[in-house]
């Protein structure tokens, strides 16, 4: 997928809250997609001298863009040499030991939803990050059928960076693309709820392509999918089929429709919002807008 200008501003973000770049590793060797007018506007935001961010060119490999933000050393891991890659693994299979609790700060550019074995993928990255140091994360979401083997969602992304697993979301964003021909980007951001918070499914039918956006903090050792996750608002629901049945007509009924997909509700007679907002597919409680200039900032609380 390579390091576009929402990615840009993505891993802007992550510097501005505190992760730290000094040992980069990425999963597939990155380029950069973007012209340096456009690269310079995006890093000056972080007080990244405009001529130095300037000299970053589209196409080209991405680790003078990540010395910019603070790496002292850049690594990269892909299936081929193809791109000349600093390590050559299939991530198909585990990670060698050599490469375990290595680095600050592990980047996933668009790699991992090309790998059949996705939770061997994910397992590899969280691995590689050391305690302390970061996983950050742009995949693609919706409306990008063909281009891997998965598009990802927030609930899948929660469920893996989990305490349990070591590791502690500190925020999850989609973007919905619209980039002009310049190469800047007029698409907008949205910080997104954790589902299980939310008790319902998190759902999203839009018609342009959308990133999913992670940045999570490895907090502890742990071994990581000891017990695989499931999916929260079925969770919930088993949990309250275990409950007295004594329980009220209304709790069942707000119990079955969080398993409906909200979209799916809205066009229903239990649907609360009208079909002329929901054409607005991010009109939902747990979709929160964020201005770019405040996503490149960090200031996304």
């Amino acid at each position: 997928m390579g390091i576009d200008i929402p990615s840009m501003q993505f891993l802007c973000c992550a510097r501005s809250i505190g992760v730290d770049f000094s040992e980069t590793m990425t999963v597939g060797r990155q380029t950069v997609v973007g012209t340096p007018d456009a690269v310079a506007s995006v890093l000056s935001a972080i007080k990244i001298p405009r001529e130095q961010a300037s000299a970053i060119s589209n196409g080209q490999f991405a680790e003078p863009l990540f010395t910019l933000l603070g790496a002292r050393q850049v690594s990269s891991v892909d299936a081929s040499d193809y791109e000349q890659a600093t390590h050559v693994h299939d991530f198909n299979q585990p990670i060698p030991a050599t490469l375990v609790n290595r680095f600050s700060v592990v980047h996933d550019g668009g790699t991992i939803e090309h790998v059949f074995n996705v939770p061997q993928a994910f397992k590899n990255c969280m691995e590689m990050v050391r305690v302390g140091g970061h996983f950050i994360q742009v995949n693609v979401a919706n409306n990008c059928m063909g281009h891997g083997f998965w598009q990802f969602c927030p609930e899948l992304i929660y469920r893996i960076f989990s305490r349990e697993n070591g590791f502690q979301i500190k925020a999850v964003l989609l973007h919905e693309l619209n980039t002009g021909v310049s190469g800047a980007s007029r698409g907008r951001w949205y910080k997104v709820d954790d589902p299980a918070a939310d008790h319902n499914q998190v759902a999203l039918i839009n018609r342009r392509t959308t990133y999913i956006c992670t940045i999570a903090q490895r907090v502890a050792e742990a071994k990581i999918f000891s017990r695989f996750p499931q999916q929260s608002n079925y969770v919930e629901a088993w949990k309250q089929a275990r409950e007295p049945r004594s329980q009220s007509p209304n709790k069942r009924r707000e119990m079955i429709r969080g398993m409906i997909p909200r979209p799916v509700r809205n066009l229903t007679r239990w649907g609360r919002v009208t079909i002329r907002k929901a054409r607005n597919p991010f009109n939902r409680p747990y979709y929160h807008r964020i201005a770019a200039d405040d996503v490149v900032r960090g200031r996304i609380d």
